[in-house]
């Protein structure tokens, strides 16, 4: 598959996760409006953030597909800094 092409399927499969996200934030808006069960309310937070946690691995996923193969098409030089930078960037995401 041309390297284009998996940017453009990537990019928009991130937006439709975004899009259930935001979905998911608006009805977790509504059932506060609903003086819905607390208990309700978290469990619906909870899979929303785990929602974004998922997004966030598909763009870093993204990301790392497209700096790997930049630094093997750029040579050595960039493979030291982009490991470097990946690095820094795993670091950041864990967290």
């Amino acid at each position: 598959m041309d390297r284009i092409e998996n940017q453009d399927e990537k990019k928009q499969e991130l937006l439709k996760r975004l899009a259930r996200i935001r979905g998911q934030v608006d009805g977790i808006g509504r059932m506060i409006e609903q003086r819905r069960d607390t208990s309700e309310v978290l469990q619906q937070l909870a899979a929303a953030r785990s929602a974004l946690l998922s997004a966030e691995s598909v763009l870093l996923e993204a990301y790392v597909e497209r700096a790997v193969t930049t630094a093997i098409e750029d040579g050595d030089a960039t493979a030291e800094a982009v490991s470097r930078q990946l690095a820094r960037l795993v670091r950041r995401h864990m967290r």
